[in-house]
């Protein structure tokens, strides 16, 4: 059956078990358990904040008591403040990320030293878990990673945006394109995300990343879709296979009408591009059922095929 959100957290007696393996003390596991509702995560914190500090049970629950703080406050005034400050500067400037490697890492920190870093975090349990035999890739607790983001966007807010452009970058050169495009989307340089999705999708597709990029795209501002017609392309092809057939045609007809109205440079980039969006209508016609008008576009892309790309190739042999 499925788990039921009571089932993920500790009784009273199974909180007070695991602090009481730490030398916690029957009233201050019942406190713990009542403020954190159980919840082993919020436990954990708990006893790190026990082993970190001086031993003094009721001066521990009395600071934390007397504002009536949440978990996140918890955590960001007992057990943050007393890491090492080179393992700070680490953690927020990896918080940004659904997993971790040491090079990523090292990108990020502008470091060599993420490896070490790792390690320590791993020997202290601090919320990294590992998601390969190898101790190649790791990712934070989910909690953990939000009240990492918490503190990064209060202390330090112009460096988020910042962070995920170099993470998209790394990502790029490493070929791990749907992780570059989500991260190239949060920079908040739409240049740079619609740049970056004209030149990989093709990866994409081929590391079936497919929807995950349309997503992507469908998260871009109107201005910067408009701005790029190639990427607008792409967009009608998940709007394809979504089966949202008239937004498809609204997009390939606005196309179609800055191609005759608009001067676009004569080349081979511009026949491509011509080719590539009666792809598109090709397509749509046999999404549609449309098989008179199907076959009308058939001759002229098969005459031009050496001029289509890989997709509109591909697709017309199908077809």
């Amino acid at each position: 059956g499925e788990v039921e959100i009571q089932d993920l957290r500790f009784s009273p007696d199974e909180s007070a078990q695991f602090l009481r393996s730490i030398g916690a003390s029957e009233q201050l596991a019942g406190f713990a358990h009542a403020r954190t509702e159980g919840w082993p995560a919020g436990l954990q914190l708990v006893s790190i904040a026990l082993e970190r500090g001086d031993g003094d049970e009721s001066k521990f629950i009395s600071r934390w008591n007397s504002k009536q703080r949440g978990i996140a406050t918890f955590f960001q005034e007992e057990i943050f403040p007393n890491l090492d400050p080179e393992l700070q500067r680490f953690l927020l400037r990896t918080s940004i990320l659904t997993r971790l490697t040491p090079a990523l890492c090292d990108a990020l920190t502008v470091r060599q030293n993420s490896r070490q870093m790792i390690s320590k975090l791993m020997e202290e349990n601090l919320f990294l878990f590992s998601l390969d035999e190898d101790g190649q890739w790791y990712r934070y607790h989910d909690l953990f990673s939000e009240f990492l983001l918490d503190i990064l966007r209060e202390s330090q807010p112009e460096l988020e945006p910042q962070l995920h452009l170099k993470a998209s970058q790394w990502l790029v050169t490493n070929g791990l394109t749907g992780e570059a495009l989500a991260h190239a989307i949060k920079s908040q340089d739409e240049d740079y995300a619609v740049r970056q999705i004209s030149e990989l999708w093709h990866n994409l597709i081929g590391q079936g990343e497919f929807v995950h990029c349309g997503h992507v795209i469908s998260s871009l501002s109107s201005e910067a879709l408009n701005a790029s017609p190639s990427v607008l392309l792409w967009y009608v092809v998940y709007l394809f296979v979504l089966g949202r057939f008239t937004e498809a045609d609204t997009v390939l007809s606005r196309l179609e009408s800055r191609i005759e109205n608009e001067s676009f440079p004569e080349g081979p980039e511009h026949r491509r591009f011509s080719y590539a969006l009666r792809n598109r209508r090709l397509l749509l016609a046999f999404f549609c059922r449309e098989i008179d008008k199907a076959e009308a576009l058939v001759p002229e892309l098969v005459e031009h095929r050496s001029e289509l790309d890989a997709f509109s190739d591909a697709t017309l042999q199908l077809s």
